[in-house]
């Protein structure tokens, strides 16, 4: 039996396709200007007279400190160029900024927004892999870590200067490094050797400060994993 369409109906296929479409396209613009959110926020930084709404811009340093919408303390440190995150070429290059001592640097204004002290060893930083993140500028939180994960990161064998470690579930590769070091200690080095921009997209960092220095923290989005290496942290600071 032969099957006619009629006209209509073909209009009608043909316009319920192009609405798709269309749909389509608006929520790829959407979704690209709002990850570009932070981007914005900092070019604003820059033009306005009062650096507003930043609360730290260092133009000549090459980053920005923000106020985070979420959580009652947390601060992002942010480049003043574009720099899409974690995988960025640009922070292999030996005269990038020391982006992670320069977070560090401002750790007291979490301190001051919760309105208590904060002991450093309840302070961390943290980037996100590129699945986990949701903005295309390079960022770094800085708010307390979780009690939990603080009291397993503390017990790790003194004698030991690298290891894995799992957390809330998710592996964690980590390694021990001395306070003095932070600033010379450069993001490239989590990264295997050889890895291009896609390998490294996928890998979340963290900082955790210990009596003796650091232990930093790197996961690898793969699977049921996302690189959130943010889950660490804790944005109420729990007491």
């Amino acid at each position: 039996m032969r099957m006619v369409i009629s006209r209509k109906a073909v209009v009608c296929l043909i316009g319920g396709a192009a609405a798709l479409v269309l749909l389509a396209v608006l929520y790829l613009f959407y979704w690209s200007y709002q990850s570009n959110a932070l981007w914005r926020i900092v070019r604003h930084c820059g033009v306005d007279s009062d650096h507003n709404p930043c609360a730290v811009y260092k133009a000549k340093d090459g980053y920005a400190i923000l106020k985070a919408r979420e959580g009652r303390g947390q601060y992002l440190l942010i480049p003043t160029q574009p720099l899409r995150g974690i995988e960025s070429a640009y922070l292999l290059r030996s005269d990038s900024p020391p982006y992670l001592a320069q977070a560090w640097g401002y750790r007291q204004l979490v301190a001051q927004a919760y309105g208590w002290p904060i002991a450093d060893t309840r302070l961390s930083l943290a980037i996100n892999s590129r699945r986990a993140r949701s903005q295309e500028q390079l960022h770094i939180h800085i708010d307390c870590v979780r009690k939990d994960v603080w009291q397993q990161v503390t017990h790790l064998p003194q004698e030991q200067s690298a290891g894995e470690l799992r957390l809330l579930g998710h592996m964690y590769h980590w390694w021990r490094i001395p306070a003095r070091s932070l600033p010379l200690w450069r993001i490239e080095s989590i990264f295997p050797q050889g890895a291009d921009e896609t390998e490294r997209g996928r890998y979340g960092l963290a900082v955790i400060a210990v009596q003796e220095g650091f232990i930093l923290l790197r996961s690898r989005a793969a699977g049921m994993v996302w690189g959130y290496a943010e889950e660490l942290q804790d944005h109420h600071c729990t007491p």
